[in-house]
C-alpha cells in the first residue's frame, strides 16, 4: 500500500486534507513536534522512520514581517 506523509497537520490546508481524506488511504500526519521545519535535522529524521511513497507539504510560515 502507498503510504504518504503530510506535513503540517494543524494549518488551514492540513486540517482540510484530513477532513476530505479518502478512507483507504493510508496516511500520516505530523505536527511541528514531529518535524520542525526549522531543522533540516529533523524532517530528514521524520522521512527516514515513516519512509513514505509520497509527501505533501502543508508547512506554512505565517509571521512573514518577521
Amino acid at each position: 500500500m502507498t503510504s504518504i506523509l503530510v506535513f503540517g497537520e494543524s494549518g488551514q490546508i492540513g486540517k482540510a486534507l484530513r477532513r476530505t481524506q479518502p478512507s483507504n488511504l493510508q496516511v500520516k500526519y505530523t505536527s511541528k513536534n514531529e518535524a520542525d521545519f526549522e531543522t533540516l535535522e529533523s524532517v530528514l529524521n521524520c522521512l527516514q522512520l515513516e519512509k513514505p511513497n509520497i509527501v505533501i507539504n502543508c508547512v506554512g510560515y505565517t509571521a512573514v514581517d518577521k
